[in-house]
This record gives C-alpha cells, structure tokens and sequence, in this order.
C-alpha cells in the first residue's frame, strides 16, 4: 500500500497543479482581472486547506483505505478536466474549489500511509511522488492549453477517473496499527505551534511566487508555455531539495534546515529585483523556489516525530492548515496590490525577509526556555 500512496501522491499533484500556470489563460479568455484570478486562488486555499485537520482526523480512523482513494482520485480527475468546457469563471473557481477540496482529503492519509513504515524516506519518496506530479502539471497543462485550447480534456479526465475506480478498490489496504496513546489535537496543536507559523510564512512566499511568476513572464511578453517551464523547473529543482532537506534534517537537525531554507529564500528572491535577462531571471526563480522547498518534507517529518500518535492529524498542520493562514496573507495582500503584478511579484523578498527573522526569533525563544 506503500506504493499506492505514493502512485496516488503523484496523480493528485499532477491534476492540482494545472491551475496556477493557466492564469494568463484564464484571464484571457473570461475578461478578468489579475486580482480576481488570485484572490480566487487564495480564497480556495484558505477554504480547502483549513479542512485538512478534520480530514487528518478521519485519516487517523477510517480502514478501507483503498475505497477512499478510488474515490478521491475519480474526483479530482475529473473536476480538474473538466475546466476544458467551463462557460464562466465561476464554473471555474468551483471546478478548483472540488478539485482542491478533495486534494486536502488526500494529504492527510496518503502521509500517514507513508509515515506508517516508520522511516523517514518513506516520507521522503511519498512527498518526491507529489513533488515530481505538482512539477509536471504546468508544462503538459501550459502545452495542451496553448496546442488544443484545452479541448477534450474532459474527456481524458473520465477515462483515467474510470480507471482508477476498477483499480484501486481492487488493492490490498493497510491495517489501521494500534495506537498505545493518542494525543488530544488542541496538546499536538500546541507542540507543532513554532512549524505551523514557519511553514505559514514560507506558503505566504511560496504561493505569491507561483501564482504570479506565468503573470510577470506575460507581462515580459513571453509565451504561456515559458511560464509553464519557469514553474517546471523549479519545481523539479524543489524536488530533488525537498529531499536533500530530510537528509540534511537527519544530520544537522530540523531547526538548521528552516535557518538554511529562509536564508536562501530572501537571498535569492532579493537577487531576483536587480537580474535584467531573462536567463537570470530564471536562474533566480529556479534557485528562490528550491530553497523554500528545502523545509518542505522535513518538517512533514519532523511534525510526525512530534505527534506519533497523530500522523495524519499532525501532518495536516504542516500540509493543510499552515498553508490556509498562508494563504489568508495571499489574500489580503492581493485584495490590496493584486493587479500590479510587477510589484507583486518583487515584493517576495520582503516576506522571505520576514521568514527568516522569525525562524530565527523562534529559535531563540526555544533554545532559552
């Protein structure tokens, strides 16, 4: 079942990553502004992601763990395809809205699938699945979109989503271990208080970063497709660093590697204003992106290490709940700024700056208590 997590991580990643790239796209085609594409984004995400603890707590319960996979793969195959024959953008923002919805149901279970063999790199290649899936999405959607304007591509949606209503149940499922103590949620809460604040921040960043990278290459006059490889390659750099940050978590322990992330975060995200070419540009892209990815998995890690006894509980803090608040910060910041892309997106540094000054305060404060 192990693997099956991980197979599932992919697809999941891979079919919720199509949105973010298609912004140009979307603001193209229904008339919209960039502010309402973005905060449509992070409203979704404050609203989605807020549910990972009520659905880290049926992770922690429910048996057949197959059938509720078949069941959220089919879902979010299908939502995410079926955007290819939205009339309005609103039929959009819901389509995103189910499709994201039941991303967060996912996470919770498919990491507590992971984290019950017990081992860090499990973990590891859980969230490298996810990772490489979330990295493939936006060159294929960004290709398709501007190849086939997205035609039939809900038809793609209803034979995969078909596919994995016949495969899926058809999976051994993974025993539910017994559990000597569990933890009640407000005392794991309370614990994972400093990575809940760290990970809110670095989300702030990361989601600011993303959503409006495709906008600022349009503004720069590029192709959707160039926007789809900016947030490609960096997400593939953030793959190999995600991991590299479990490995470097296991040697110099977790606290290093969210001083190390945040550092190069504001480095490279400063660096980013002055570059002019479009080479540097994506080199600095590529390098601001991998460094908050460093912390990604290790604090996934480190959450579950934390609250044993609460896995999916613990890893929806990380994975869901720290990246609502991060995104209620998108979204106030756009409701404000979100049409001036070019500020929008070289006032990065900025949050990244803020990251580190906390990161660094709340060592501190730990390290003299």
């Amino acid at each position: 079942m192990f693997w099956a997590s991980v197979i599932a991580h992919f697809i999941v990643d891979l079919f919720s990553s199509i949105f973010k790239p298609l912004g140009p796209y979307f603001i193209s085609k229904y008339q919209i502004e960039p502010k309402t594409f973005a905060t449509s984004l992070f409203g979704i995400s404050i609203l989605t992601s807020i549910m990972q603890p009520f659905f880290g707590v049926i992770a922690d319960k429910v048996r057949k763990r197959n059938i509720y996979l078949a069941v959220v793969l089919s879902v979010i195959i299908v939502s995410s395809t079926m955007i290819s024959i939205a009339g309005t953008f609103l039929i959009v923002v819901i389509l995103i809205l189910i499709t994201q919805l039941f991303n967060s149901a996912f996470h919770p279970m498919g990491a507590s699938m992971a984290g019950h063999y017990g081992k860090g790199y499990h973990l590891a290649f859980f969230s490298f699945a996810g990772m490489l899936g979330f990295a493939t999405g936006p060159v294929i959607i960004t290709w398709y979109a501007q190849a086939f304007n997205l035609n039939f591509m809900y038809i793609i949606g209803i034979i995969l989503s078909l596919t994995m209503i016949l495969i899926v149940p058809r999976m051994k499922h993974l025993e539910l271990e017994e559990k000597t103590k569990v933890v009640s949620s407000v005392g794991v809460f309370l614990k994972l208080l400093p990575l809940f604040l760290f990970v809110s921040f670095r989300s702030f960043f990361m989601n600011l970063s993303e959503v409006y990278a495709p906008l600022y290459i349009k503004e720069m006059g590029k192709s959707l497709i160039f926007g789809g490889l900016l947030l490609t390659s960096s997400r593939y750099f953030g793959m190999f660093m995600s991991l590299l940050g479990v490995f470097l978590r296991e040697k110099i322990g977790n606290n290093a590697v969210n001083i190390i992330s945040a550092s190069g975060m504001t480095a490279f995200s400063l660096l980013f204003i002055f570059v002019k070419n479009d080479i540097s540009i994506v080199i600095m892209f590529i390098l601001m992106m991998g460094f908050s990815y460093l912390s990604m998995s290790s604090n996934v890690v480190e959450a579950q290490r934390i609250a044993p006894g609460n896995k999916g509980f613990a890893s929806s803090i990380v994975m869901g709940t720290a990246w609502a608040f991060g995104s209620l910060m998108n979204y106030v910041y756009s409701s404000l700024f979100g049409n001036m892309i070019i500020f929008m997106m070289k006032s990065a540094w900025v949050i990244a700056l803020s990251t580190s000054i906390f990161v660094l305060l709340s060592i501190r404060k730990t390290q003299s208590v």
